[in-house]
């Protein structure tokens, strides 16, 4: 069995191969990893993850402030001006390499997080499967049998709304009213798997 959860970034969408041959994955299209891009890229993923415990911490004094007659509501600048040192000063962790690849990771799935496409899918007619228009965030995958056998290659990629048709027909002539790019998840097999399933979630 085959089974991996694939996690794109929540601020710079990258293109990701998992090739089974070489036992490699491969990110393409993030920004350069230099001081700049990394702190502005993950500064609003920790400035929404922080805003949760902090609003929880202001109503929770709010309250208390309430039944104390000599409270002093000078605490909720405090508060704040904790809450956004907190929020220039994390991103700094990010230079670490390992820290920066398992927070990423982290805020991809948080992102992901509610509800999902879910599909389960056996007896396939070719040698690749696509996966058409998915958010570059969180793909989960489960290949069992001779689908897992066979899975060769995952590869989550940015292309033109165009994609699928091309892939069927020769194009003479489009219009699209949005012609932003889309993602596409490709799933490719050595040899058409004869049997087993895969089963997707992604959102």
């Amino acid at each position: 069995m085959k089974s991996s959860n694939v996690c794109g970034g929540t601020q710079d969408c990258a293109e990701i191969i998992v090739d089974y041959k070489t036992r490699k994955t491969e990110i393409k299209g993030v920004k350069e990893q230099n001081f700049i891009d990394v702190y502005k890229s993950v500064w609003f993923s920790w400035l929404s993850l922080l805003a949760i415990p902090f609003g929880i911490l202001v109503v929770v004094m709010m309250v208390v402030g309430k039944y104390i007659p000599s409270y002093d509501a000078g605490w909720i600048n405090w508060i704040g001006g904790t809450y956004l040192l907190l929020v220039s000063l994390l991103p700094l962790l990010h230079l670490n390499k390992r820290f920066d690849k398992e927070m990423r990771s982290f805020f991809a799935v948080r992102t992901g997080m509610g509800r999902r496409n879910r599909v389960k899918l056996s007896t396939f007619n070719s040698r690749e499967f696509v996966l058409p228009n998915i958010h570059n965030i969180v793909l989960e995958y489960e290949a069992k049998g001779d689908v897992a056998k066979q899975l060769d290659k995952i590869w989550v990629r940015q292309e033109h709304k165009s994609s699928p048709i091309v892939r069927q027909a020769r194009l003479l002539d489009l219009f699209l009213n949005d012609d932003k790019p889309i993602w596409n998840a490709y799933f490719k097999f050595n040899k058409i798997p004869k049997s087993g399933s895969l089963y997707l979630e992604w959102i």
